[in-house]
């Protein structure tokens, strides 16, 4: 589930790129054409990767409440919480070794 969740976000973050690829080479187009100033050329192309960024954020965002959804849906654990358990568990084996006494038997 999360492995496609991340392959969707890699996804989104590949049409980022190729929008900026493709305005980038449009607007060169625009400028090789004399349709465009190169100076607005450039204000143009720096306003559409700025909308990219955000939409990529605003995507980053909305996958990562979907991935958490999910998760709490399917009752799975975070990274956290089993470190959190783990970090019990080595405490509770140290007081249980603590108490054993030397020479006695395990049950």
């Amino acid at each position: 589930m999360v492995n496609l969740m991340r392959k969707a976000f890699f996804l989104g973050l590949g049409g980022v790129s190729l929008v900026r690829e493709k305005a980038e080479e449009i607007v060169d187009e625009l400028v090789a054409k004399k349709d465009i100033e190169p100076t607005e050329a450039k204000r143009v192309v720096k306003e559409l990767i700025e909308k990219g960024e955000q939409e990529r954020e605003a995507l980053k965002g909305f996958i990562q409440k979907e991935i958490s959804q999910w998760r709490s849906e399917l009752g799975l654990v975070t990274r956290d919480e089993i470190k959190h358990l783990e970090e019990r568990l080595k405490v509770l084996e140290e007081r249980l070794q603590a108490s054993e006494k030397p020479g006695e038997a395990n049950p």
